[in-house]
């Protein structure tokens, strides 16, 4: 890499680069490198980044965790190079720090049964807190995990998948469930139904494919209606695909 670059004080190696304009040679190329040897190719000079930036960042695979989509720093990066995304995979394990237990009353010490009514869009998330009351919202702060409170913010996936424009393949993977915890409630499911209503409220007209490996109760949480948050008009989303 240090022969073609200009950081190490080397000039850039002009038949080498008259190649690489060539996109079947670069594509050929390309192929035979690694992530890491891509991406110090396009630190190596201007040139070099404007011609591998759009293949390097085609497919991304996010795991989610509790800063996936609520760091600024985060949604700036993804909305400068969101436009090469083609095919975005979006992952996220069961795991003992993904289920949720009862919520109960501080006081009482009973269950509290809640229905939640998720945010549907941008102009929702001023208009009414989160989870419709502060009394409830308090308790779910205090006992549910940070998992929990970053998988039900819509709006975040909202940005974050309105930054794909041009998207056309979305995979979705929940691993590690195991059968007898399949009626346990988890963040997992409620990251679902947030990537759903995403998928139906970004401008994603692009968008013709979706590739799911999950377990058995996904399937209900991304049925488009009857649904969390479900509309008539994300019927005309989900026929795209």
């Amino acid at each position: 890499m240090a022969e073609v670059g200009t950081m190490a004080g080397y000039q850039l190696n002009p038949p080498l680069l008259r190649a690489c304009r060539d996109e079947e040679i670069r594509r050929r190329i390309l192929t035979h490198l690694s992530i890491h040897d891509i991406c110090a190719l396009r630190l190596t000079s201007c040139a070099f980044s404007n011609m591998v930036t759009s293949s390097l960042f085609t497919k991304i695979r996010l795991s989610f965790s509790p800063s996936a989509f609520s760091r600024q720093c985060r949604i700036e990066a993804l909305s400068r190079i969101g436009h090469h995304i083609k095919h975005f995979t979006f992952s996220m394990h069961h795991s003992d720090g993904t289920f949720l237990p009862p919520l109960l009353n501080p006081k009482t010490g009973m269950e509290i049964g809640f229905m939640y009514t998720p945010h549907t869009s941008l102009e929702s998330e001023r208009e009414r807190p989160k989870y419709g009351s502060s009394e409830l919202g308090n308790c779910l702060t205090a006992q549910y995990p940070t998992i929990f409170h970053a998988a039900t913010n819509v709006p975040a996936f909202i940005r974050a998948l309105g930054c794909m424009e041009n998207l056309e393949h979305i995979s979705i993977s929940c691993p590690d469930q195991e059968p007898v915890e399949r009626y346990r409630r988890s963040a997992v499911d409620y990251a679902l139904i947030s990537l759903r209503i995403a998928i139906e409220r970004a401008d994603l007209r692009h968008l013709t494919k979706l590739s799911l490996a999950c377990h058995p109760a996904a399937l209900l949480y991304l049925h488009p209606t009857p649904n969390f948050g479900a509309s008539p008009s994300a019927l005309r989303r989900w026929r795209q695909i």
